[in-house]
This record gives structure tokens, sequence and C-alpha cells, in this order.
């Protein structure tokens, strides 16, 4: 029942997010036909601008659909020894320049200059994203959003952090926040929606014998922490990294995976080249 539950909220997710980003096909559709004045041109770019936004949305909604697929079908996964420092440090500075175009300050705390773990690496990279993505959506223009990692040698574990200044979450709803699909981003950019982004980070975490948490306090922000213990690499049924759909079509991996946070001027021309 678990299992069923979860794909039928999968499916309402997609049909929701599919109506919205077919919202901006068919404004599209309208603003095509304008005379041609200034004011149509400028209109004309922003209705392909929000076009091509759907079509990254869609994008990220496919690959969160799979994983969470792939997951409850194959709750084991295959492991590979990984640089968890190297990977943070690629997420950080692939996704600076969109943070300035949010007027978001990005930065990376880290005391470690390599920690070599065995993880599913498309797994976690997938996680620290959508991670990024929310708190992308929380924080206010000129705010902080800050990734962190710590090696915790005593206790044979790393921790991967994504902190906000943003408003928060109500402390009614973080028993629940990781469970169910609703999602209620607060703020300048507030977003009501289904979303497969916090179950999808928690079932990663947990298939690594780890934990998500979030510390959050209204009015200062939150703090989602993925622990994952250090060990060996460890061959399960799961599927290979190299048999999954691979949606992105030589597009920006993280702008698609950012793309529910990005407003439709990250996807002008001049910003998509």
């Amino acid at each position: 029942m678990k299992e069923e539950h979860m794909a039928g909220n999968a499916l309402g997710y997609l049909a929701a997010r599919l109506r919205n980003d077919l919202g901006d096909m068919t404004l599209l559709k309208g603003k095509l036909g304008l005379p041609k004045t200034r004011k149509a041109g400028e209109e004309r770019e922003k209705a392909l601008a929000c076009a091509e936004r759907g079509r990254f949305r869609m994008l990220r909604m496919a690959r969160n659909m799979e994983v969470c697929g792939a997951l409850l079908i194959a709750p084991e996964f295959e492991r590979e020894p990984c640089d968890l420092v190297a990977l943070m440090v690629e997420l950080c500075e692939s996704a600076s320049d969109l943070a300035k175009m949010m007027d978001i300050h990005l930065t990376l705390s880290c005391a470690e200059d390599k920690h070599i773990c065995a993880v599913n690496t498309e797994y976690v990279r997938l996680c620290v994203e959508n991670l990024l993505s929310n708190a992308f959506k929380s924080e206010p223009r000129g705010g902080h959003v800050r990734m962190m990692f710590r090696n915790l040698r005593d206790e044979r574990a790393a921790l991967l952090a994504v902190e906000d200044n943003g408003r928060g979450i109500d402390p009614e709803r973080l028993p629940t926040l990781f469970d169910g699909f609703w999602t209620e981003t607060p703020g300048p950019r507030s977003i009501s929606a289904r979303g497969l982004g916090l179950p999808l980070c928690k079932r990663v975490a947990e298939g690594h014998g780890g934990t998500l948490t979030v510390e959050s306090t209204p009015g200062k922000g939150s703090t989602f922490t993925v622990r994952i213990p250090s060990a060996p690499a460890i061959m399960g049924p799961g599927l290979r990294q190299d048999e999954f759909f691979v949606p992105y079509g030589g597009l920006n991996p993280v702008m698609v995976m950012l793309s529910d946070a990005l407003p439709w001027t990250a996807f002008t021309p001049e910003n998509l080249l």
C-alpha cells in the first residue's frame, strides 16, 4: 500500500506540473502572433523563455520520477568510490552563476581536501541538487545559501548539508515533512505543488544506511543534512547507472535540476548558450 500511495502521488504530481508548465506553452502560442513592435518583441522573448523553462522543468520532473520508480523497484543500489568533497565543489561551482542570477550568495564550507566514500554518485548528486533547488526557492534576493561538508571520523560518516536563510518551516509541518508529497515554500518565490524532492532525498539517504534531517526556525531559515556512513564499495541488485534514462539532451544538468527555482530570465537565449 505504501508503494501504491507513493506511485499515486507521483502521478498526481506529474499531472499538476504538466498543467502548470503547459500553460507556458499556451502563453507562447498567443504571444507569437503579436505585431512586430518593440513591446511585442519583449513579450515574445518572455514567452519563449517561459516555454523553455517549462521544458527544463518537465525534464527535471521526469528525472525525479524515474529515480523514484527505480528506488521502488530496487531498494538496493550499486555504489562506487566517490570523492564527496569533489562532488560538493563541482555542484557549488556549477550552481554559482545561477545563484548570482537570483541575487543569492552561494558558498561551500568544507575543511577537507578529499573524502572517498562508497555511494551511488548519481543518487547523491540528485539529492543535493534537490536540496539546493528548495533552498533557492526559499531564499529572498540578497540572501545566502550555504553548502557544507563535514567528515565525522569518530562516527565513520560524512555530512552533506544545505542551509538557507529563508522564512523557515512551520513547526507543525516538520514531523511529516518527508512523508508526503505536498510542498509549500513561503517567501518571494512561493510555490505550492505536489513534489517528489524531499521524499526522494530521504530514500537516497536511507538507501545508503544514513539519514536526512532538518532543522528550521520560522523567520530564520532551514538546514537539511544528509548523513552517509563511510562504507566500502558494495554492489547491490539495483539498476546500473548507464541504464538510466538520460533526459538532458546536452542541456546543463544542474540548470535542469534547479529549474524549479529559476526565474524566466534564466532561460533567455544569451543565458542558455
